[in-house]
């Protein structure tokens, strides 16, 4: 048995065929966009859904970025896909794919089920660094969604600090706009040549203080919500994934920052094992070890 697993990000779209044992074939990469319409949304997965014989899959699995709660897309971060709120999200995946059941997570949510698949932790946090900051909480053996399917959505934790993105409430700014790959190199766009997230890790390596500065406050911001969330939910687990914790020396400089905090405080830090394979992984997982027991997408 195999499921369509599909996972949508605001830069890129990747699908595969994935059975139950969490095999991978035919995966696939499209270029994505930032500014759908609910009609240029539902034309790009038409030419998706063309690229795989129906035949060959049961349903479709999807971790998407926003929040689908009830079959309902909304987003918070209305620039990853575009300003689709209140889409009837597996309501268009069912009708394009001639009635294939759908089950869709966020996107963070999904990488969080792919990493417990692995790992086994009965209480533990995913967390994604990468063009935005999200993640998702595993307590007690369970993935935790929320009444609204909001849960996980960590990268809009408030930190009292100066973002180059934007403050969203006086002093101040969510941590995905300080941390996030995204913040970084925004850091930088007044300076006579703006740097690339990667150049900004580079400068700090090779001693640039502007640059040091500008890591030096995503590791803080990281750390304090790794911080809060140890002391709101007992988690001392976390693995953390996406481009810029997994390609630069991020998780280190984060452990040194939370192992100077209070012991209370302290927690565990872990490369995430599926990398960019994690949405497509744990969408289907969930749909073959949660969703066929009965659960209600």
């Amino acid at each position: 048995m195999k499921v369509l697993a599909i996972d949508i990000g605001g830069t890129k779209v990747a699908s595969a065929l994935i059975d139950n044992n969490l095999n991978i074939t035919e995966r696939k990469q499209f270029a994505s966009k930032n500014d759908h319409t609910e009609q240029t949304f539902e034309e790009f997965f038409v030419q998706v859904l063309a690229e795989y014989n129906p035949n060959d899959y049961v349903a479709i699995a999807i971790g998407t970025a926003g929040i689908v709660n009830k079959g309902i897309f909304t987003c918070l971060t209305k620039t990853s896909i575009g300003y689709l709120d209140n889409f009837k999200f597996n309501e268009m995946f069912e009708r394009i794919s001639g009635g294939k059941p759908v089950v869709a997570l966020n996107d963070a949510q999904a990488a969080t089920y792919a990493e417990y698949c692995t790992a086994q932790i009965p209480n533990m946090c995913f967390i994604t660094v990468s063009t935005g900051v999200g993640g998702g909480f595993i307590l007690q053996d369970d993935i935790l969604l929320g009444a609204a399917s909001r849960a996980g959505h960590i990268g809009h934790m408030l930190i009292k600090t100066p973002s180059a993105v934007k403050q969203i409430w006086g002093d101040y700014a969510i941590v995905e706009d300080i941390a996030s790959g995204t913040a970084i190199a925004a850091a930088t766009k007044s300076w006579e040549k703006p740097l690339t997230t990667k150049e900004v890790f580079e400068g700090q390596e090779a001693g640039d203080p502007e640059c040091d500065a500008i890591v030096k406050g995503a590791v803080e911001a990281i750390a304090q919500m790794i911080a809060n969330i140890v002391i709101s939910y007992d988690i001392q687990d976390f693995f953390l994934g996406g481009s810029v914790a997994l390609h630069t020396n991020f998780i280190s400089q984060v452990e040194k920052a939370i192992a100077s905090m209070p012991e209370q405080y302290h927690a565990r830090l872990y490369k995430a094992q599926h990398g960019a394979d994690a949405g497509l992984i744990g969408a289907a997982a969930y749909y073959f070890r949660r969703a066929l027991g009965g659960l209600d997408e």
